[in-house]
């Protein structure tokens, strides 16, 4: 968490001209931390069930948009491979299909969820219509606490992205799996400090002086609670 938050503060000062796009105009993440990731993905398992649950968890682990996800039917899931096929948008006209890797876990849940309600191969998993998919990610965001541009499913998108651009995913990969065309289009995710960049700041954060002045301001904080 401490990670995060630094690399949050330096993002903004290196990041702060036009190009950067990862931040609204007051300066606010488009995107979930790492806290808030895991607070969504938790808010989604404890509160909700059926197929509110599943296309939440879908876009949660594949950083597809509303409409993609709206678009799947049982015909698109492979079980045998933990895979899922969306159907690419904002492609002009043609027809583009890509992969998206889900855990096998939600698999199994939506095969379930398949037999369960009876779907034939080619119906829709999720036949709800594209204001109400957007509502219940809002309301799983309002639940936790997050407000603003994040809040919502483009923001679980760019969350995907920028958790895979920090793990060592590469432009290609992330390009794929969002379903991008253009290379422009993934390199705002890339422009948010790694985990190499990190550790060479902290370099600087943590150096010996710096160390013993957090150490003695630490000191002083729990002595002036003890003796007020």
């Amino acid at each position: 968490m401490l990670d995060f938050v630094y690399a949050t503060e330096l993002d903004k000062v290196l990041h702060r001209g036009s190009e950067a796009q990862m931040f609204d105009d007051d300066g606010n993440l488009k995107y979930l931390d790492e806290r808030e990731r895991y607070a969504f993905f938790k808010a989604v398992e404890c509160h909700l069930r059926g197929r509110k649950r599943l296309l939440c968890l879908v876009m949660f682990f594949t950083g597809c948009r509303v409409s993609e996800s709206l678009g799947l039917s049982p015909s698109r899931l492979l079980p045998h491979r933990n895979m899922i096929v969306i159907m690419s948008l904002k492609k002009r006209g043609k027809t583009v299909y890509r992969y998206a890797a889900i855990p096998p876990e939600l698999m199994a849940d939506l095969m379930g969820y398949v037999d369960e309600q009876e779907i034939e191969p080619d119906e829709r998993l999720f036949p709800v219509t594209r204001q109400t998919a957007w509502r219940w990610v809002k309301d799983v965001m309002k639940l936790i606490g997050i407000t603003g541009k994040k809040a919502c499913g483009r923001g679980l998108r760019h969350t995907f992205a920028t958790a895979h651009a920090g793990k060592d995913g590469t432009e290609e990969i992330v390009g794929k799996l969002l379903g991008h065309d253009s290379k422009t289009s993934t390199k705002v995710y890339f422009k948010i400090p790694l985990e190499a960049e990190i550790r060479q700041a902290k370099k600087i954060w943590y150096g010996p002086h710096i160390r013993v002045w957090i150490i003695i301001l630490k000191l002083k904080i729990r002595l002036s609670k003890t003796f007020g």
